[in-house]
């Protein structure tokens, strides 16, 4: 800890915080303390049955399966995003050594991020001294915003070199800024197939709604009251390819009156699991 106290420029991260938007700095703040909304919080906090990648489908997503997600879809986003983000570095006049450190280093990073590092070479001992102190607190840390005091003073060595009125302090803010909307994009690229597929419907529990749809339907009308007969007049394949709305209500119907009007003779998933209740909409059991 004393290291990063030392080391990073949290007067450059203040600022930057400070700085952006509301929407930004409430998602900086969630990243940072992984409370961001992944298949692994999700689960934890009960809200889903399935841990699972919505882009590839791997298990236990957390932050850093989302930035490194070896999916095409998300391969693809992130060298467009490094694009937009290496013309912003040429654009503010970033030193080459230092451009060519964050644009080469992050997409190997993202690529295997347990991998070795590239090779950053220079001729100037003291930019590699920089690069290399801003490598050691890792690639993670620099996407979060954090940016050190070295690679900062490297910037500005670079600025009063080609007679630039430019500060180094002001490259770091925007440069923090710069990496969470780069971070924020990778996100929300998830979230997007996340909300705009079949993938939330899958991780909330599809398999187990058809299960459990089929074993009401096969039980039929049991001891239910007749008003609830219509919910069975229909074959089960023909139930099954309705719309998932359709199913969960369907399901939550039946079950909720089996459960207020009946011995309950079906155990299964949604006999206990709070995430899977809550998504078609019935009550928490005691």
């Amino acid at each position: 800890m004393h290291v990063l106290d030392s080391t990073i420029s949290w007067s450059t991260f203040s600022k930057a915080r400070k700085s952006s938007p509301l929407s930004l700095s409430v998602f900086v703040t969630k990243w940072i303390s992984n409370t961001a909304a992944t298949g692994t919080v999700m689960v934890a906090r009960q809200h889903r049955v399935h841990d699972n990648c919505p882009i590839c489908n791997a298990p236990n997503e957390d932050i850093l399966h989302v930035l490194t997600c070896p999916h095409r879809s998300a391969s693809e986003n992130r060298d467009t995003l490094l694009q937009e983000f290496k013309l912003w570095l040429q654009s503010a006049n970033t030193s080459p050594d230092i451009t060519s450190f964050l644009i080469t280093g992050l997409r190997s990073w993202f690529l295997d991020p347990f991998g070795d590092e590239p090779l950053h070479e220079t001729d100037d001992a003291s930019t590699f001294v920089s690069l290399s102190t801003q490598l050691d607190i890792g690639w993670f840390a620099l996407l979060c915003g954090y940016v050190t005091k070295s690679l900062i003073q490297c910037q500005h060595s670079f600025y009063k070199s080609i007679e630039s009125r430019k500060h180094g302090t002001s490259w770091g803010r925007q440069l923090s800024t710069k990496l969470w909307n780069l971070t924020r994009s990778i996100w929300m690229h998830r979230n997007s197939i996340l909300h705009e597929t079949s993938s939330i419907h899958a991780l909330s529990g599809l398999d187990q709604l058809r299960l459990a749809i089929t074993a009401e339907h096969d039980l039929g009308l049991g001891d239910l009251p007749l008003p609830y007969s219509p919910f069975f007049y229909q074959t089960l394949p023909t139930l099954l390819r309705k719309s998932i709305i359709y199913l969960r209500r369907w399901f939550m119907t039946v079950r909720s009156g089996r459960e207020c009007h009946q011995p309950l003779h079906l155990h299964d998933d949604f006999t206990t699991n709070t995430a899977l209740r809550a998504w078609v909409g019935l009550t928490p059991r005691e």
